[in-house]
């Protein structure tokens, strides 16, 4: 059984308060608390501690999210999270280009979701040449 997301919480504040960064990273990235993914609000709460040694592995939690989410949106809201999350991995080393791959992959394969490429055609109008 997993803990509690209360418990969870105080375990991570411990372990920032700790300055335990090894620690840190293991809860979030391997002790994932249910999808089997990390959670992306856990690592926004602690990313200015871990981004200086695991640049690589937040980036890369960005992208999987994105790529999970994109699975199942559906609508107006879902399609405006997806762009949030794209802006958020340009501002990564090598995010630009990455977030730029990913949109121009959405737009081959979901081809049909109008609403969805009007909002990537557009993103991808904002980082053209940047």
């Amino acid at each position: 059984m997993l803990p509690s997301f209360e418990y969870r919480g105080e375990q991570l504040g411990l372990l920032s308060e700790e300055r335990d960064k090894t620690a840190l990273y293991e809860m979030i990235f391997k002790k994932t608390a249910h999808s089997g993914m990390p959670d992306l609000y856990e690592i926004g709460a602690y990313a200015r501690m871990l981004k200086k040694d695991y640049a690589e592995e937040i980036f890369q939690a960005y992208i999987d999210h994105a790529e999970a989410d994109v699975l199942t949106a559906k609508k107006r809201a879902d399609y405006e999270d997806l762009i949030c999350q794209l802006e958020h991995i340009s501002h990564f080393t090598g995010g630009k280009e990455a977030a730029r791959k990913l949109a121009e992959k959405w737009l081959v394969t979901y081809p049909r979701k109008r609403l969805l490429e009007e909002k990537l055609l557009e993103f991808l109008g904002k980082h053209k040449g940047k």
